[in-house]
């Protein structure tokens, strides 16, 4: 694994986008085939029409043993985005490279540092950035889903996550920092009779 360079990888996330503009109609689906506390197995299907009798078919399996802060909290969202990402790649989506995604790239060397007995990374380069944005939208009482769709929406970039790359990310970040800063309590008077908690 020392020798890959997470930048030859696609994201789950940009194949799901591409199979959106290849089959508009197309369905992306999951099922738990095997879970308990420790592990989840996981098989997604992309079916390129509702009526698709074939779809292409991805497994993916994850673990909440060991360093993984990721997967203690997400295990199962992991597996779903791995399988999805399998499926995809079994239709042929953005693997001019490789087949495996830049997530599953990630969770391998996770894996083998784990394993060798190294001091593990237990963050994707990008889950600082998730964690800032979790951080700004409690800050911002922005706690729902649909609170923060909004607040996605407010900022210009869509209402879903998933489909965000890491630029978007941090424009929202940037975004969420400046709403921080306009609110009362942050280096701002407060006007006499306004109350921000309405």
């Amino acid at each position: 694994m020392a020798g890959f360079n997470l930048g030859d990888y696609i994201t789950v996330n940009e194949r799901i986008i591409e199979f959106y503009k290849r089959y508009p109609d197309g369905v992306l689906r999951a099922e738990i085939l095997e879970m308990d506390e420790t592990h989840v197995i996981m098989r997604a299907f992309a079916y390129r029409t509702p009526e698709d009798q074939l779809p292409s078919i991805g497994h993916a399996h994850e673990t909440n043993v060991g360093n993984n802060v990721i997967n203690k909290t997400s295990m199962l969202e992991n597996a779903e985005t791995s399988a999805w990402g399998r499926a995809l790649a079994a239709l042929g989506l953005e693997v001019s490279k490789a087949i495996a995604s830049r997530e599953e790239v990630e969770n391998a060397k996770r894996r083998e540092a784990e394993m060798s007995g190294s001091p593990v990374d237990t963050a994707p380069a990008d889950m600082t950035l998730f964690n800032s944005i979790a951080e700004l939208h409690k800050d911002l009482k922005c706690t729902t889903n649909k609170d923060k769709k909004a607040m996605l929406k407010e900022a210009g970039l869509g209402e879903s996550f998933t489909v965000l790359k890491e630029e978007d990310l941090e424009k929202y970040k940037e975004f969420l920092q400046s709403k921080l800063q306009g609110q009362p309590g942050n280096d701002e008077e407060v006007p006499e009779g306004l109350d921000y908690n309405e």
